[in-house]
């Protein structure tokens, strides 16, 4: 029996296969909640601080109706990682006091994955938060 034929072969096709973007983290980040009676603009950015180094960056904006509900007319989340490089793409699906989930479509090396972005607060002020940050693979974006 060749010997050769039955030991394993490492090839390398194309880019390398980045590492799972799968993992929990605690982060810090700050929130800008500004507007008027008519309108709402809210800017949230928390950085990962532990395990990986992360940034997620939220712009929403909406218009107020007559009973003071907000509309959202402009829902973008970002993940990019420690250098800037954008990880995916994609909208804020929930939000509320104690947290906020992102659902997002990899770009670049991630490219054809979706991820969820679990943001749980565990403190807050006005202008600063912090809290649990847990990204996994998710089924994808839903249609708009």
């Amino acid at each position: 029996m060749n010997q050769a034929a039955s030991a394993p072969v490492a090839r390398r096709t194309g880019a390398a296969v980045p590492a799972a973007l799968s993992f929990h983290d605690r982060f810090t980040g700050t929130i800008d909640q500004r507007g008027d009676q008519s309108a709402v603009i809210l800017d949230i950015n928390v950085a990962g601080t532990g395990e990986r180094p992360v940034q997620l960056i939220i712009h929403l904006s909406g218009t107020r109706d007559a009973g003071g509900r907000v509309h959202v007319s402009d829902n973008q989340a970002t993940l990019t990682d420690g250098a800037g490089v954008e990880l995916c793409l994609g909208q804020v699906t929930a939000l509320d006091s104690s947290g906020f989930l992102v659902q997002c479509d990899g770009v670049g090396s991630y490219a054809g994955t979706s991820f969820q972005v679990s943001v749980t607060i565990t403190a807050s002020t006005a202008s600063r938060l912090q809290g649990d940050l847990d990204v996994s693979p998710s089924p994808g974006l839903a249609a708009p």
